[in-house]
């Protein structure tokens, strides 16, 4: 027998859970490798060519060079991402059989990989820092010759957080560990593609994921705040 309930009922019980989670609602956070031990990580743009480019079709526009050319704004990175995938797990299982009969047997968990979806700009500011992190995994020196890096040097960690409806507060979020990019679509570029935005898809690997409690996930990203409110003041 169904338990009886009305509309009145789930609304009651969608307020009490704080809302429906909305699926645009999403940050996403990550430092790129290079440039942890760099100036205020990564805070300062080294992109020289994209700097001269910018302030060209500034100049040409009608503006005038900007300091904030010269930084990065570390909201860019979850304002550029289209879209991303939280990883699902599986529990890989082999078949055991007793007295006739079949059982699984967990050995095992896998994880889904990430994808994330990019709105590249003129600069191609995420293509370069998606191509300069995968640069650093495969190097290739003086003879010709390649080289893998230490895991350390390439790899670093990712927050993923579904937000609240209304605010920027987190309601779940999950960090990848030890994850790097392992591959970049290729651009498509189309004469029929005229009001499209060129868009850049990459794939991650890495070691496991955990959860985030709402504290941390808070707390944590205090740091991208503040230099957030640097660069708005500049």
């Amino acid at each position: 027998m169904a338990l009886p309930a009305s509309i009145d009922t789930l609304k009651a019980s969608i307020s009490r859970r704080g809302g429906m989670a909305k699926a645009n609602r999403y940050a996403v956070y990550m430092t790129h490798p290079g440039r942890k031990r760099s100036l205020l990580g990564g805070l300062i743009n080294a992109d020289l060519q994209g700097i001269i480019g910018n302030t060209i079709r500034n100049v040409i526009g009608g503006g005038s060079p900007s300091l904030g050319s010269f930084l990065n704004d570390p909201r860019d990175i979850f304002l550029f991402c289209e879209s991303v995938t939280m990883p699902g797990r599986q529990i890989a299982t082999q078949d055991f059989f007793t007295d006739q009969k079949g059982l699984k047997k967990p050995y095992a968990y896998i994880n889904d990989n990430v994808t994330m979806t990019f709105n590249l700009t003129n600069d191609y500011y995420m293509y370069k820092y998606m191509k300069s992190w995968m640069d650093s995994v495969i190097t290739k020196d003086s003879n010709g010759g390649f080289n893998i890096a230490y895991k350390e040097n390439y790899t670093t960690d990712i927050v993923i957080q579904q937000l609240g409806g209304q605010d920027y507060v987190p309601v779940y979020g999950i960090k990848l560990e030890n994850a790097f990019p392992t591959t970049i679509s290729s651009i498509n570029l189309s004469n029929t593609a005229e009001n499209t935005i060129t868009q850049l898809t990459v794939t991650f690997e890495f070691d496991d994921w955990s959860e985030e409690g709402i504290a941390a996930g808070s707390l944590g990203n205090l740091g991208g705040l503040i230099q957030s409110a640097i660069i708005d003041n500049i």
